[in-house]
This record gives C-alpha cells, sequence and structure tokens, in this order.
C-alpha cells in the first residue's frame, strides 16, 4: 500500500479521548470524523448511492438495496500522539464566556480529572492507500474537516480546530487536481478567506442539490459568516463566546432549544426541555445548526467562522412541550443572533 503522512496542529483546545477515557486522537474517531465531512459535500447523490459509494470507499456492511457487493474500507488511518501535549482545564473555568461554550467539559463533580489536549499541540494522521482515486475522496474530506470542522467534544461549540502544517509523500503523486488539493492545506498562502471558501465551493459543490439531501447534514446553500482577523485563538474564541453567552441569555423559555437539544430554563436550569410525538415519543437530543470554527491562518492570524446548517429543526411529527415555533419564526430568531456579531461577512457555499 501507498502512504502518505499529515502533520497536524491542535488550533483550539481539544476534548478527545481514547480507551478508558485517556486524552488521546483516536485513528477510528478522525475516519469517522472523514465519513462525516464526505458525505456533507455529496448531497447530489441519492440515499442509496451516497451509502453505497461510502461503503465501497470507507467500508460498510452489505444489505439487500446495495447496488453491488461491498468489501472492506480501501483506505487505513493511523495517528501518531507521541507530541501532543495535556493540560489540566482550570485555566479555562477563569474565562466564563468561554466555559459557557465548553460547560459539558467544565462540570464541578468532574473537574479533578478534566484535561485537554493544548493549542499548538501536534500529531500525525497517516493514511494508507491503494488507489489514487480513493485518496482524492479522503482529501476533499479532509480539507472540509479542517476549515469548518474539529476532532473531539464541543466542536460545534470551537474546540478541537485543527490545521495541517506539513504533507509527508513517500510516493509522488502525479494527479493535477490532487497536487491541487494538497496546495490548498497550506492556509499561509490565503490571503482572503473569503476567496479561499469560494474556491472550495467552485471545487466540491457545484452539484445540485439531491432531494434526499433533506434527510442528511450537507453543507450545499449553507451560509458561512467570516468574522475580522485575531492574533490569538483564545481572544478569537473568547469574543465568539461572549456574544453567543450573550444573546443565548436573552433567548428565553423554549426557544433555547433552537441552539441544541438538551437544553434547559428557568432558575438554575431546573427545566428541561425536550420534543415528543403524539405518541409519546421523546426526542431529547438536536445537534446545534450553529458551528462555531477559530480557524489557524498563520502564527498570529486567527479568523472566526460560523457556520449556519440547514435542516428541520425537529423531525415531522415532534413538537416542542409548552410552544411550536414555525420556520419563519426560527429564522426571525437565527437573523437576531447573527446580527450579535457585528462586522461579519456572509457567504453562501
Amino acid at each position: 500500500m501507498k502512504s502518505i503522512e499529515f502533520v497536524c496542529e491542535v488550533t483550539t483546545p481539544m476534548f478527545a479521548k481514547g480507551i478508558d477515557e485517556e486524552i488521546a486522537i483516536r485513528a477510528p474517531a478522525v475516519k469517522g470524523l472523514i465519513r462525516f465531512w464526505w458525505r456533507t459535500i455529496n448531497a447530489h447523490l441519492s440515499l442509496k448511492e451516497l451509502h453505497q459509494k461510502e461503503s465501497e470507499i470507507f467500508g460498510g456492511v452489505a444489505t439487500q438495496t446495495q447496488l453491488s457487493p461491498i468489501g472492506k474500507s480501501k483506505i487505513k488511518v493511523f495517528c501518531n500522539n507521541n507530541h501532543v501535549q495535556v493540560e489540566c482545564l482550570h485555566k479555562y473555568k477563569m474565562m466564563s464566556s468561554i466555559k459557557y461554550m465548553f460547560y459539558s467539559e467544565l462540570l464541578e463533580r468532574e473537574k479533578s480529572s478534566k484535561k485537554y489536549i493544548k493549542p499548538g499541540s501536534k500529531f500525525t494522521i497517516k493514511v494508507l492507500y491503494y488507489e489514487e482515486d480513493v485518496l482524492h475522496e479522503f482529501l476533499k474530506a479532509l480539507l472540509i474537516l479542517q476549515l469548518f470542522g474539529g476532532i473531539g467534544a464541543r466542536t460545534r461549540r470551537g474546540a478541537g480546530a485543527i490545521r495541517i502544517i506539513d504533507i509527508k509523500q513517500p510516493y509522488k503523486i502525479n494527479n493535477v487536481t490532487m497536487r491541487k488539493y494538497l496546495d490548498m492545506f497550506d492556509l499561509t498562502k490565503t490571503q482572503d478567506i473569503q476567496d479561499y471558501i469560494c474556491n472550495i465551493r467552485k471545487e466540491f459543490l457545484s452539484h445540485r442539490l439531491h432531494e434526499a439531501s433533506q434527510h442528511y447534514t450537507h453543507l450545499k446553500n449553507v451560509k458561512v459568516y467570516i468574522g475580522s482577523e485575531y492574533q490569538n485563538e483564545e481572544v478569537c474564541l473568547n469574543h465568539m463566546a461572549l456574544c453567543y453567552r450573550e444573546h443565548r441569555g436573552k433567548v428565553k423559555g423554549e426557544a433555547k432549544a433552537l441552539f441544541g437539544l438538551p437544553a434547559s430554563y428557568g432558575d438554575n436550569s431546573s427545566i428541561k426541555i425536550t420534543a415528543k410525538s403524539c405518541d409519546g415519543y421523546e426526542y431529547a437530543r438536536r445537534s446545534s445548526p450553529f458551528i462555531f470554527k477559530v480557524l489557524k491562518i498563520d502564527s498570529n492570524r486567527y479568523i472566526p467562522l460560523i457556520v449556519k446548517l440547514p435542516g428541520e429543526f425537529l423531525p415531522k411529527g415532534f413538537t416542542l412541550k409548552e410552544k411550536s415555533f414555525d420556520e419563519k419564526q426560527i429564522e426571525r430568531i437565527y437573523d437576531e443572533f447573527i446580527r450579535k456579531f457585528e462586522g461579519m461577512r456572509a457567504i453562501t457555499l
């Protein structure tokens, strides 16, 4: 098998765990994220085609509806944590806005054992492959992971951001498009992040949406809001956290659920918000439609991004206990939230 190795830098606190809760960046978790982000840029496929192609690349279980037989993954992923620096979380307990973003990782009852991977830590992702076509798909997903995603818990609230700082290629890649993708990992060449994102849109999101795309997360037609540059990740993240905390504190009652479930309100957050169907089934978890991202361009260039993902707030047949929100009400609340972040440029993917 051929190989390629990506040297990565952690740019915001990372809450990644391995076996027995040990702090570690695990290969299965990274591969799972690659699969997720791969799906987000393939919304032109039907559900059957999407599952078929994903399984052919990354492996899967064959079903009766499969278009062709499914085998093992055509790609192997390994992570090296030798240069990862682990630190206690007491530092971030002093910053109330960031604490608000990372609340589940800062619970008092677990404070003695809570640790995180420190920004500036280095780790590697090594990929083994036979076919360049498979690596091609991996590269696209990894580019999107670097741009919008992260590794570990609380990534939608700014944690676990990474930057590719070096690529080691024992085997020469001749494909022109793939060489272009490899060059795109180097964010230090980026003068205007809006132009960079427009290029990503042109390369990966030029297809028309398939009607089945409403059933899963995708990036086509997604709004991305781009803020001004900061000189370090902590100030950049704290600015986003402060705006988010101020706005969400003004949102009353069950409207808090629009930013993700589970949620609560009232004195000491005593009233838990859940959604139920008419048959009594409970819908207790719904990921936030917003991704907060700190994108490191260079040693002293950090850009805040907010990604607004599409999708229905709740599945059909489910409602909140006390109040229902129609689409216009939901979008109005989201628009008010985005206005808290003054001076952000918007771009549609």
